[in-house]
C-alpha cells in the first residue's frame, strides 16, 4: 500500500496579537486525502491558524513546511475584491474564465455567473461558490476552507460535500455546521487557548470522547477540592495539637524536672516540625489551587443572553397584500401576501440568489414605512434586522461605542451588562470592532440588535460565524423570545431547534408555504 504523501506540516508554531496570546507549540501534519475539521470557540484563532498554514501570516515562532500547492478560501473575502467584476477577480488570481467555468460546473449545479457580473451585486452564497470554484480550479493539493458552508443553500452544501469526497488532495476546513462536520471530517483538530488537540476520528466520535473527558474532568475537580479541604483540615488539627502540647508543657514545667537547655531543645524541635509541615502544606496547596484553576478553565462557560420583547398580548405586526419584491427594476418575487402576528415564528427558504435577503429587507422597510393600500402595520412596532454582513456594526468604533450609539438614552450600566452577557472579556470593551473575529462580530451584532426591547426580530443567516456553544445559547434565547421572529437560514440544525411555526420557500418567483425537513 502506497504511503500517503505529507503535504503540509508545522513544528512548534506560536502566534499572539498585540493584546492576546492565541496559541503556541502547535505541531501538526496534513497528508493526502485527509479531511480535517478545525473547531474551537470564536476568537480562539482558527482563521489566523489557516492563514499561517497558507502563508498569509507568519508565525511568531516555529516553522511551516509545504510539500505541495495550497489553496485557501477565506471566511470573509477582502473588501477590495468585492468591488471587482468576476473577470477582474479571476485575472488577479491568474485563473482563466473557461477553467473556472469547468470547475464551477463540476462542483455546483447552479448557473455559472457571467464574467462581467459585479461581485458586490451577488448574494452571500453566490460569492462563496465563486471563491470555492476559483481556488479549486487552480488545482491545489491541499485545500484550506474557512467556513465554506456560510451562506450556501442546502442543495449547494450537499453538492460541495459530494465534491470534497471525490477530491484527491487534503481538505482542512473551519466549520460550526454540525451536519457538515459529521459528514465530511475524518479528523478533528480542536483549537484551545494553548494548542491543538487532535482527535483521530470523525465528529460524532469526537463528541463522545469529549463527554467522557468532561465527566473525568468533573470527577478530578471534585477529588481535588476534597483533597484541598482535607489538607487544610489536617494542618489545622496539627497546629491545634502542637499548641495544646505547648500549653501543657508550660504548665508542667519545673526547674527540677528539666534543665533549661533540654526545654529549649524540645521547644525548638516542636516548632521546627510544625514549620516543616506548614511548608509542605503550602507547596501542596499551591499545586492543588493551580490544578483547580486549570480544570475550571477547561469547563464550558455559562452565558445568559435574554432577548427582551415588548409587553404585548398579541396583535398584528405586519400584513402585506400582493407586495412585489424587486431589485433594479427586476422582479424577484411576485405578489407577496403575508401576515405576521406578535409571537409568530417564520422561516424563509430558497436557493442562493432567489431573493431571500431582498425580501426580508423589504419587509423591514414596510414595518417602518408601509406602502399605502398594500401593507398594514401594528401600532408602535419596534424591529431589528441582523444581516449577513453585520452592517450595523461600525468597524471604526469600539465594542462599547457600537452599543452606545444604538441607545437613545445612554445607560452605561446596561451597556456593560450587555457586553458581559455576550461573553466579551473586559479588555474588549475598548477594542475596535474591525479587530474582532467573524464570530465575535456576529455576537456584537446580536448585542446591538437586542439591547432594547423588540416586537419583531429579522435574522439573515444568524448562525454564520458563530461557534457551536454560542449557537446553542442563541437558540435558547430565541426560543424564550416572546416577540415575532423571521429567519433566513440554511442551517438545518438551527431550523430543527427553533420553534418555527411556518416556513415559506421562494420558487419560480413565488413565495409558497413549505414543510420543514431537518438534518441533525
Amino acid at each position: 500500500m502506497r504511503m500517503l504523501k505529507t503535504l503540509l506540516s508545522t513544528h512548534d508554531v506560536a502566534y499572539a496579537t498585540s493584546t492576546q496570546k492565541l496559541f503556541s507549540n502547535i505541531s501538526v501534519t496534513i497528508k493526502e486525502k485527509d479531511r480535517i475539521g478545525l473547531i474551537g470557540p470564536n476568537g480562539i484563532g482558527k482563521s489566523t491558524f489557516l492563514k499561517i498554514l497558507e502563508g498569509v501570516l507568519e508565525p511568531d515562532s516555529g516553522t511551516v513546511t509545504k510539500h505541495g500547492r495550497i489553496g485557501y478560501v477565506p471566511q470573509i473575502a477582502e473588501e477590495f475584491r468585492q468591488q471587482m467584476t468576476i473577470d477582474e477577480l479571476l485575472q488577479s488570481a491568474s485563473c482563466p474564465y473557461d477553467q473556472f467555468c469547468n470547475t464551477y460546473k463540476s462542483i455546483f449545479s447552479s448557473t455559472v455567473p457571467n464574467k462581467d457580473s459585479a461581485i458586490d451585486s451577488m448574494s452571500g452564497g453566490e460569492r462563496t461558490k465563486l471563491w470555492i470554484a476559483m481556488v479549486a480550479s487552480q488545482l491545489p493539493q491541499a485545500l484550506l476552507l474557512d467556513e465554506p458552508t456560510n451562506h450556501l443553500d442546502q442543495k449547494s452544501i450537499t453538492e460541495l460535500k459530494r465534491w470534497i469526497h471525490t477530491f484527491k488532495g487534503a481538505v482542512v476546513f473551519v466549520s460550526h455546521n454540525r451536519p457538515f462536520l459529521s459528514d465530511v471530517a475524518h479528523i478533528i483538530w480542536e483549537l484551545n487557548a494553548q494548542t491543538i488537540n487532535v482527535f483521530g476520528s470523525g465528529y460524532t466520535d469526537y463528541l463522545h470522547q469529549k463527554e467522557h473527558l468532561a465527566a473525568a474532568q468533573a470527577r478530578r475537580y471534585e477529588v481535588t477540592k476534597k483533597e484541598l479541604l482535607a489538607l487544610d483540615k489536617g494542618v489545622q488539627m496539627r497546629e491545634t495539637k502542637a499548641a495544646r502540647a505547648a500549653k501543657v508543657q508550660r504548665k508542667n514545667r519545673t526547674e527540677s524536672s528539666r534543665s533549661k537547655s533540654a526545654e529549649n531543645y524540645f521547644k525548638n524541635r516542636s516548632e521546627k516540625g510544625v514549620g516543616n509541615i506548614k511548608k509542605k502544606h503550602d507547596a501542596r496547596r499551591n499545586e492543588l489551587e493551580e490544578s483547580l484553576q486549570d480544570l475550571q478553565m477547561g469547563s464550558p462557560k455559562t452565558i445568559n443572553v435574554p432577548l427582551d420583547s415588548r409587553s404585548r398580548k398579541g396583535g398584528l405586526i405586519l400584513e402585506t397584500e400582493a407586495l412585489p419584491i424587486t431589485i433594479d427594476s427586476r422582479v424577484l418575487i411576485n405578489d407577496v401576501s403575508l401576515r405576521i402576528e406578535y409571537g409568530d415564528r417564520l422561516a424563509i427558504l430558497g436557493e442562493n440568489g432567489s431573493g431571500k435577503t431582498v425580501l426580508v429587507k423589504k419587509l423591514m422597510e414596510e414595518v417602518t414605512q408601509p406602502t399605502p393600500n398594500i401593507s398594514k402595520v401594528g401600532s408602535d412596532i419596534t424591529v431589528a434586522y441582523i444581516d449577513q454582513q453585520y452592517e450595523m456594526v461600525a468597524q471604526n468604533l469600539t465594542v462599547f461605542e457600537n452599543l452606545e450609539q444604538k441607545m437613545n438614552d445612554i445607560d452605561q450600566e446596561l451597556i456593560y451588562k450587555q457586553i458581559g452577557r455576550f461573553q466579551f472579556p473586559e479588555h474588549y470593551i475598548h477594542k475596535k470592532a474591525g479587530e474582532l473575529s467573524g464570530g465575535e462580530t456576529a455576537r456584537l451584532a446580536f448585542a446591538i440588535a437586542t439591547i432594547t426591547p423588540l416586537d419583531l426580530l429579522i435574522l439573515d443567516e444568524p448562525t454564520n460565524n458563530l461557534d457551536i456553544e454560542t449557537t446553542d445559547i442563541i437558540i435558547d434565547a430565541l426560543n424564550d423570545f416572546k416577540g415575532s421572529l423571521v429567519v433566513i437560514s440554511h442551517d438545518t440544525y438551527l431550523l430543527g431547534e427553533l420553534k418555527v411555526q411556518q416556513a415559506y420557500i421562494i420558487e419560480g418567483r413565488s413565495l409558497v408555504p413549505n414543510k420543514l425537513s431537518y438534518n441533525h
